[in-house]
Order: structure tokens, then C-alpha cells, then sequence
């Protein structure tokens, strides 16, 4: 599947059968992780609350004012990290 919206594209695509028990090597080359922009500080807060109610491994919301946005990092079942970033 590709998805491109304002010029962004994202691919999935299914895992070759021949590699299906082949763990995330979150130190391997290729996917960093996976960034998500929200509306705002509030639906990070609200995320931490999700999270934490379904056993999701998080850090703490960072604010980072030089930027003008703030950020919190999650980690799925494999290990992929996701991040969700607000403007201040």
C-alpha cells in the first residue's frame, strides 16, 4: 500500500513469507521510526493517558521551546519507535 498526501509518501508492504520470524532489529539500516503530528500539547497528555491504560512502553513528553514543539516516543510490540510531536 502507498499513501502520498501534500507530496509525502508512505509505503507498507507485507513481509516476504521466507522472513516472517524475523524480529525488528531496531539497530539495523533502514527504519528510524515513525513520526505523527497532533494538534496539540493536550493530545499528547491524552496519549500518555492511552498509553499507560493499555500497557504501552513511553517516555515522558519532551518540550523542546527552540524548536516551538513538544514530543513523546512510544515503542509498538516489535519495537519500532512512533512518535507523536505539537507545536508549543
Amino acid at each position: 500500500m502507498v499513501l502520498t498526501i501534500n507530496g509525502v509518501m508512505v509505503g507498507l508492504r507485507p513481509v516476504d513469507a521466507a522472513r516472517a520470524g524475523d524480529r525488528f532489529d531496531p539497530r539495523r539500516v533502514g527504519l528510524d521510526h515513525l513520526s505523527f503530528s497532533v494538534g496539540d500539547r493536550a493530545d499528547l497528555d491524552a496519549a500518555v493517558t492511552r498509553y499507560d491504560e493499555h500497557g504501552v512502553e513511553h517516555g515522558p513528553v519532551r518540550e523542546v521551546p527552540a524548536m516551538g514543539m513538544a514530543f513523546l516516543a512510544a515503542f509498538d510490540p516489535d519495537g519500532n519507535a512512533i512518535e507523536l510531536t505539537a507545536p508549543l
